[in-house]
């Protein structure tokens, strides 16, 4: 089977003028039951979505990259601390950048499209293997299984993905690797659910660029995201699904300065969210309808070793954040 795949153009950016019109899939592949699928053009590496599997039908209010929601927000500073004592008042300042760099870096975990050859295996005993390459010296991999036993529903993934030109040619950060993935199970009779994901990144920083005896690190960020609850159809008009979520993010906000034997500087994060909801389908009209809270916090710290002065230890505090977020999507 040979298939042909166009989708609609988006348009990305923050207004009419300084928006720019990407094509978000155009792909060809072919597929054969015993060999597999062949696919080429630009849209989804073996990664993508990855970090996204869910069961419950939740998946417009609770999601595993909660930057999504609020994450151009800038946070407001709670407290400032220098050496354990309060040097500026509460709530003066603000935080340099958004939730979204303190959540995912301000760069989702969930792989981004491109352009791209993938392969896919065929399906055996629930499980799919998928490989990709793709422009700006990328490539990924990946394993998903889908089944059913014993009354409940399983689907997973796990992958692992290299992006040596990330986030572009001119950045320090000239490699990064992903480890990533998700789970969610449902007991079918009660509707039950749990799902989780979680991520890794390694940053490669090209040290070829600085000084001798200069040294940067990025650390290695990583989060965790897990939602939990019920999804029935009491309504008859489709299911009802109740939910909590939590997820938490460490070092996304990440530094290492170092000058031999002179100066060293060290900065780590730790931004958490918290939220529940309600999210009701209307089969009829192909429409999902949701409201939810969410919460986010986070703390950032950093320390100075001068060789003269001493350790200087530095805390910065974020007001908590929240929201109330409504809404509905119809499929077509």
């Amino acid at each position: 089977m040979v298939h042909v795949h166009d989708a609609l153009q988006i348009v990305k950016g923050g207004d009419d003028l300084g928006g720019e019109i990407h094509l978000r899939d155009q792909t060809v592949w072919i597929k054969h039951n015993t060999l597999g699928r062949v696919q080429l053009g630009m849209g989804s590496t073996a990664t993508d979505d990855l970090i996204l599997i869910d069961l419950s039908g939740a998946a417009i209010a609770t999601y595993a990259d909660p930057a999504v929601y609020n994450g151009s927000f800038q946070p407001r500073v709670n407290s400032i601390t220098l050496a354990g004592k309060q040097v500026l008042p509460a709530g003066t300042t603000f935080l340099a950048g958004t939730w979204a760099g303190l959540l995912n870096q301000g760069i989702s975990f969930d792989t981004d499209r491109r352009n791209h050859v993938r392969y896919d295996t065929p399906t055996v005993g629930g499980f799919t293997a998928s490989v990709a390459a793709g422009e700006d010296n990328f490539w990924d991999s990946a394993l998903r299984y889908a089944g059913e036993f014993s009354g409940f529903r399983l689907a997973a993934g796990v992958g692992y993905s290299s992006d040596q030109e990330f986030p572009d040619k001119g950045s320090f950060r000239t490699g990064v690797k992903n480890w990533l993935g998700s789970a969610s199970v449902m007991h079918v009779n009660s509707g039950i659910f749990v799902t989780t994901a979680g991520g890794t990144r390694e940053s490669d920083v090209n040290n070829t660029l600085l000084p001798k005896g200069v040294s940067v690190g990025l650390g290695d960020p990583h989060f965790w995201h897990v939602s939990a609850g019920i999804s029935k159809n009491w309504t008859g008009w489709g299911a009802t699904v109740l939910y909590g979520e939590y997820h938490q993010a460490k070092d996304m906000v990440a530094l290492n300065v170092s000058v031999t034997g002179l100066w060293s500087l060290d900065v780590s994060s730790d931004a958490s969210m918290w939220g529940f909801g309600v999210v009701q389908h209307v089969d009829a009209a192909a429409m999902e309808l949701f409201l939810a809270y969410k919460n986010y916090s986070a703390d950032v710290s950093a320390s100075t070793n001068p060789a003269i002065v001493g350790v200087t230890p530095i805390g910065i505090g974020a007001h908590d954040f929240q929201a109330v977020i409504g809404g509905g999507r119809v499929r077509f």
